[in-house]
């Protein structure tokens, strides 16, 4: 975390601490940089682990219900305050994601309560359980908005977010798929 942090005051990470959606995009891509460096014989750095669970951390004490409502806020500023409220859905579908891996790789308990704290929020509230798929987007209020994305979610985040936790860490997804690790 304190090499981030270092990289921080140098201005090379801001998107990571403004965007929700990065943190939870980072996290995965350090556990795939992990699987990779070990399947070529090479051990993973010290701070990749700390580095990934101090930036889910922060991002989950900087989004996570910071407005009085459940949910990721999209962004905030460089106070800490929100500034766009919506939850995206792909947000959530990284979030879930990465809190799956990172249960898997520390066994810490933490990560399962966040886990399913996700998975809650998204049956509840991103899942169209009308028309089909998910929210694109949700307001403040978690009701469906078009205030930054209009039209339904893709399948994509849905379809990672459930493939994810349960695949191994290593290799990358579409390896250990085409390998038959489901």
């Amino acid at each position: 975390m304190a090499r981030l942090q270092r990289r921080h005051a140098q201005g090379s990470v801001s998107a990571l601490w403004r965007d929700a959606r990065s943190c939870f995009r980072v996290v995965p891509a350090a556990a795939a940089s992990r699987g990779g460096l070990l399947r070529h014989g090479e051990a993973a750095p010290g701070w990749l682990l700390e580095d990934a669970q101090g930036l889910f951390r922060s991002a989950t004490e900087l989004a996570w219900h910071v407005d009085g409502e459940p949910g990721l806020v999209y962004t905030h500023d460089w106070n800490n305050r929100p500034v766009v409220h919506e939850r995206m859905h792909w947000t959530l579908a990284e979030a879930a994601a990465t809190a799956a891996l990172l249960l898997k790789r520390t066994g810490d308990a933490t990560y399962e309560v966040w886990y399913r704290r996700f998975w809650d929020y998204i049956d509840r509230f991103l899942i169209d359980r009308e028309r089909g798929s998910w929210w694109q987007e949700l307001d403040r209020h978690n009701r469906p908005s078009s205030e930054v994305w209009s039209g339904k979610a893709d399948l994509y985040h849905a379809y990672q977010a459930t493939l994810l936790p349960r695949l191994p860490l290593s290799p990358t997804m579409a390896r250990a798929i085409a390998d038959g690790a489901l």
